[in-house]
């Protein structure tokens, strides 16, 4: 079931508001899809479920300020070692609150895909395409790729329940 060409109409604001529905037309036809789940990562489930590539970023930051402080300060000065760990400590803390600035992603479950916001990027993914990666459970394959979601447990809970439906 891949998505293409996808169409909104306009519904009763009041239904839309009340049913969290949407209409969409595709080639098939109309279907109506109902929103079960949006979710906002949180400060904290973006620095505990990051993705393979903000690890890389992170990593390459750090060396890029370890070099920039060996140039400054000096390998063998006392301070070096000091410095060295709040950078750290600063990189970890600090890239969290700039990916959400960047990026403020969005996650929208609804009962027959999952929609990723981020930026001005929306993706769409029909639950059949999702399988759990069973490395971490925030993980999944996504067309067969390893995927990072930065959601809560809550969230992911519903979305296993939504595929285990969307299989059937």
């Amino acid at each position: 079931m891949e998505y293409t060409n996808l169409k909104k109409t306009n519904v009763d604001k009041r239904a839309k508001k009340r049913l969290r529905l949407a209409i969409e037309v595709n080639e098939m036809g109309v279907k109506i899809v109902e929103e079960i789940r949006q979710e906002k990562p949180s400060y904290l489930t973006l620095f505990l479920r990051k993705s393979p590539r903000v690890k890389i970023v992170e990593s390459l930051v750090f060396v890029f300020y370890i070099l920039t402080l060996i140039v400054i300060v000096g390998y063998n000065h006392p301070s070096f070692k000091i410095y060295a760990v709040i950078g750290a400590v600063f990189i970890l803390l600090i890239q969290p609150f700039f990916y959400q600035l960047l990026y403020r992603p969005l996650y929208i479950l609804t009962n027959v895909d999952l929609r990723i916001r981020k930026g001005n990027q929306q993706t769409i993914i029909p639950l059949v395409q999702i399988e759990p990666a069973y490395d971490l459970r925030h993980f999944y394959k996504i067309k067969g790729k390893k995927t990072a979601l930065a959601v809560s447990d809550e969230f992911l809970k519903t979305l296993e329940e939504q595929i285990a439906k969307a299989k059937r």
